[in-house]
């Protein structure tokens, strides 16, 4: 295994043949962690309790994984970073390094909610709008909740619905994309989804029943 510099320490990495790639394909010189402190890492809110923590610039996130999945991105790197690096584009969250230090390993990856650039924007007299109060965000998920993080610059109250179309077989959800914009999202997505199935599983993904590329319909 090769040594990467975080902080102010050598860790040794995994496959970095092929992440440094990726740090290649975005930019990312080889000290861009070397203002993260390691040791300030928490248990995060998801359900395994894993360490994580964000670069003090919030553009990144380092992660701690557990034995499974360790054993997946060791199988599937090479694949991995061909697809993310593929002509057709991913959505896939872009892993930057992988490493371990005393016995634990992390994976670093882009963070795709980075706080917003309000210093960098226009002033509002040329944009024509205060882009304080027009940010708005969304976390998208196959889910019937109210996914608005942010409206008007405000946070919002999320809301769980958990209820699903019922005119649906099985509870499936029917989605409408709007056009011009969620079309290629949803055909990028789709081609991530075969990707990962493929990788993984050695398995061809299967598509979803009554999904149409023209309308971007379908159940999940």
């Amino acid at each position: 295994m090769a040594t990467f510099k975080l902080g102010g320490e050598d860790v040794k990495t995994f496959n970095d043949e092929e992440f440094s790639k990726l740090r290649s394909k975005w930019g990312l010189a080889d000290d861009f962690l070397a203002s993260f402190d390691i040791t300030k890492m928490a248990a995060g809110g998801g359900k395994g309790g894993q360490l994580m923590a964000f670069t003090p610039d919030k553009l990144y996130l380092v992660k701690e994984v557990n034995e499974a999945d360790q054993a997946t991105i060791l199988k599937i790197a090479g694949a991995y970073v061909a697809h993310l690096l593929s002509d057709e584009g991913s959505l896939l969250a872009r892993f930057f390094l992988h490493f371990e230090r005393e016995g634990k390993n992390f994976i670093v990856m882009n963070n795709w909610l980075p706080p917003p650039r309000y210093d960098a924007a226009p002033p509002a007299a040329e944009l024509g709008f205060d882009i304080h109060r027009n940010y708005n965000q969304f976390d998208l998920k196959g889910c019937a909740d109210d996914k608005t993080l942010k409206a008007l610059g405000r946070d919002v109250d999320p809301v769980h619905k958990r209820i699903f179309n019922a005119r649906r077989p099985r509870g499936g959800i029917e989605t409408r994309p709007y056009p011009t914009v969620s079309r290629p999202m949803v055909s990028t997505s789709r081609r991530d989804a075969a990707a990962a199935a493929w990788t993984v599983r050695g398995v061809a993904a299967t598509p979803r029943r009554g999904y149409s590329e023209e309308t971007g319909r379908g159940d999940a």
